[in-house]
């Protein structure tokens, strides 16, 4: 799994920077979406929503997304053949969040998830608002991690600095993995 190593750093700094584009790490193509509070808020608002990513999500294999709520409907985000991974709740307030990512089924030319399943970031020193999530995709003999993390927004500057600075101790543990 050595390759997977130079293409971590390629979905962590799309994740980190909300970037919602597509980039090209060996043979799938990845997108990074803010939801803003996905599920929650009235319902034609959250329709909107649901056809805007069906409507754009579709072009990509590994959708990465934020701000998930526990009101989610993920039976209503379908781009195309694609298999839901949601994250734990994150967040130490009453105001919790998930993260999700969607991957392309190996049968509609898509990808591999490692066990099946979404590896969360185990935070022990409590050094993120939201530790950051991830899965290991096979594409063609390749292992990638994709990672996803929504930084602290904070009411000053130095939180976020302070909680950033921490993203190396994310490289350092599913590198290893």
């Amino acid at each position: 799994m050595q390759g997977r190593r130079r293409h971590i750093a390629v979905a962590l700094v799309l994740a980190l920077l909300g970037i919602a584009g597509p980039v090209w790490a060996q043979t799938f193509s990845l997108t990074s979406q803010n939801t803003l509070h996905l599920g929650w808020g009235q319902q034609n608002y959250q329709n909107a929503k649901y056809n805007y990513f069906n409507g754009n999500f579709a072009a990509y294999d590994v959708i990465a997304m934020q701000e998930v709520m526990t009101q989610v409907n993920a039976g209503l985000i379908t781009p195309g053949n694609h298999t839901w991974y949601l994250s734990a709740l994150k967040g130490s307030s009453n105001y919790q969040e998930s993260y999700a990512f969607l991957v392309k089924n190996p049968g509609a030319g898509g990808f591999n998830v490692a066990g099946n399943a979404i590896i969360d970031y185990p935070d022990l020193a409590n050094n993120f608002s939201r530790p950051p999530s991830g899965i290991l995709v096979q594409s063609g003999m390749n292992w990638t991690w994709i990672i996803d993390y929504h930084a602290i927004f904070g009411k000053r500057k130095s939180q976020r600095q302070t909680e950033v600075a921490n993203v190396a101790q994310v490289f350092t543990y599913y590198s290893a993995r």
